[in-house]
């Protein structure tokens, strides 16, 4: 496993036994890359998956922090970095709904394209996804994908689980993946 998923999932362990608390400050990048014996690239990575897992947040200029619910997802998540989704990660144990906000096919953008590999005259899937956990907003999903790649998805498929319809509709074997990360205000 990659060190900064290593250092997230012992990040996640802390904050499940309680040694990080609900709105408490994590080290800061610098006193955690000393701690792990690594780059603050390296523990940048790392406070970034435990963003996507929905543990912490950070504000510019203050820190990283614990969320409020982060406890609860520790205790109940699987480890930090596994390519299996969301849908697997909640199991039967939190209620995942997902509401399709946008979906349509459209020409990626310059940026687009590059992040992807692909040319501009590649079409993609525009997709915006509201996922909720125990009925509580989780997370809002963007997500740009190359019909080529990934071919005759639908509201129902996306209404369920999309790695899912990867994985077991399409046979597609999952590797690694890139997640880019937005931050918001």
């Amino acid at each position: 496993m990659a060190k900064y998923k290593e250092i997230a999932n012992e990040l996640r362990k802390r904050i499940k036994k309680g040694f990080y608390h609900v709105d408490d400050r994590l080290p800061n990048q610098e006193e955690l890359a000393e701690e792990f014996e690594t780059s603050r690239m390296t523990i940048k990575k790392s406070l970034d998956l435990l963003s996507i897992a929905g543990l912490v947040y950070t504000i510019q200029g203050s820190g990283t922090y614990v969320k409020k619910n982060a406890v609860r997802l520790a205790e109940k998540s699987i480890k930090i970095g596994q390519n299996i989704g969301l849908t697997a990660a909640a199991g039967d144990s939190l209620d995942l709904k997902s509401h399709v906000l946008d979906f349509n096919v459209r020409f990626p953008d310059e940026e687009e394209a590059v992040q992807l590999s692909i040319s501009q005259e590649e079409p993609v899937y525009a997709i915006a996804r509201l996922r909720i956990l125990d009925d509580k907003p989780y997370s809002l999903e963007h997500t740009i994908i190359p019909i080529k790649l990934v071919p005759n998805i639908t509201t129902e498929v996306l209404s369920q689980s999309l790695y899912d319809y990867m994985q077991h509709e399409l046979g597609i074997v999952f590797g690694d993946n890139r997640q880019l990360t937005v931050s918001q205000t």
